[in-house]
């Protein structure tokens, strides 16, 4: 960050300042929410909008945190519809997962399947096992049944 603050670089130092924010949020989320949102505004007034859905996930979680679901989940909808415009799937499957933990139990299903089958095309086995080995999977029914659908290389 200091390196971008001397030499003028425009967004890396935002960007670095959102994952401060999100650590810092760990502990701290009223903290980690003023840091991200102000990184955020800074990015919006210079139209940087490199890997945003990705940010917004990151301040959906710190919402969360807070124990703010209703803003969390309205902000991971933002992030979803985001990558799907600009094709920005990388974080999708993570991002569809932390959806279905801010959902009724009802309406989890179909949002879990989603990314795991996201995950799964993508070849990320990354996120495949992180969707896998969230609460949300272990919950049983459809959902834990999915896990012996395909071995885990």
């Amino acid at each position: 960050m200091a390196l971008c603050d001397k030499c003028g670089f425009a967004y890396y130092g935002d960007w670095a300042h959102v994952l401060i924010g999100w650590v810092r949020g760990l502990e701290r989320p009223a903290e980690g929410i003023e840091l991200i949102e102000s990184a955020l505004d800074r990015l919006d007034r210079s139209r940087a909008k490199a890997r945003r859905p990705y940010y917004l996930s990151l301040l959906a979680e710190t919402y969360a945190r807070l124990e703010n679901r209703q803003r969390a989940a309205s902000i991971i909808d933002k992030a979803i519809e985001m990558a799907l415009e600009r094709s920005d799937l990388w974080w999708l499957p993570a991002m569809y997962l932390q959806k279905c933990e801010l959902q009724a139990p009802s309406e989890r299903e179909a949002t879990f399947q989603c990314g795991l089958a996201l995950a799964r095309k993508q070849n990320s086995r990354g996120l495949e096992r992180r969707l896998l080995a969230s609460p949300t999977a272990m919950c049983g029914g459809t959902i834990s049944r999915t896990i012996s659908e395909r071995p885990l290389l």
